[in-house]
């Protein structure tokens, strides 16, 4: 599967800034996509460092209405309280 559009047309801003970095880090494969998930998502991990992908990330987020950016800080709250209740 290609990737899909990193704009607001896209999916990237329905998941938590962890899992975009793992996914771009690993590559879409388990646990992020179920196993034998064709896709075309590659691991960067050889060839950018944490830095650079969370730059890259950082990127793609700028592209995003200030609509869809304020939902994915909503999710990314949601996901922060979550953490908290599991590792008080």
């Amino acid at each position: 599967m290609p990737a899909p559009p990193h704009d607001d047309t896209g999916h990237s801003w329905h998941h938590g800034n962890d899992v975009l970095f793992a996914i771009t880090k690993f590559g879409f494969k388990a646990p992020y996509a179920p196993v034998g998930y064709p896709s075309d998502m590659p691991a960067f991990a050889e060839m950018l460092s944490d830095d650079d992908i969370w730059n890259a990330l950082a990127f793609i987020e700028s592209r995003w209405s200030d609509q869809v950016r304020a939902r994915h800080d909503r999710l990314q709250q949601q996901i922060a309280s979550r953490q908290r209740q599991h590792h008080p």
